[in-house]
C-alpha cells in the first residue's frame, strides 16, 4: 500500500515522474485508473492516516496518468 501511494505521490508534475512509476502506471486500462481512484477514496474514508496533501497529489497524478494514456492511445489510434 505504501509503495503504491509513494509512487503516486510524485504529484502533478510529469517531469518528476521516474521510469519505474511510468512503467507501473502509464498505459493502464481506464477501469484500472478508476480502481486506483476508488482505492484512494477508501484510504481517506477509512482514516488510514495519510496526509491530505499526499492523497491530493495521488489523485492528481492518477488523473494526469489517465489523460496521458488517452493521448497515447489517440496518437496510436488505439481505443
Amino acid at each position: 500500500m505504501d509503495s503504491v501511494l509513494s509512487q503516486l505521490n510524485y504529484g502533478p508534475v510529469p517531469e518528476y515522474w521516474d521510469e519505474s512509476m511510468l512503467d507501473r502506471f502509464l498505459g493502464l486500462e481506464m477501469v484500472e485508473y478508476e480502481v486506483l481512484t476508488e482505492w484512494l477514496l477508501m484510504l481517506v474514508e477509512k482514516g488510514f492516516g495519510y496526509e491530505e496533501l499526499t492523497i491530493d497529489r495521488a489523485f492528481d497524478t492518477v488523473l494526469l496518468l489517465q489523460e496521458a494514456t488517452r493521448k497515447l492511445r489517440q496518437s496510436a489510434n488505439v481505443t
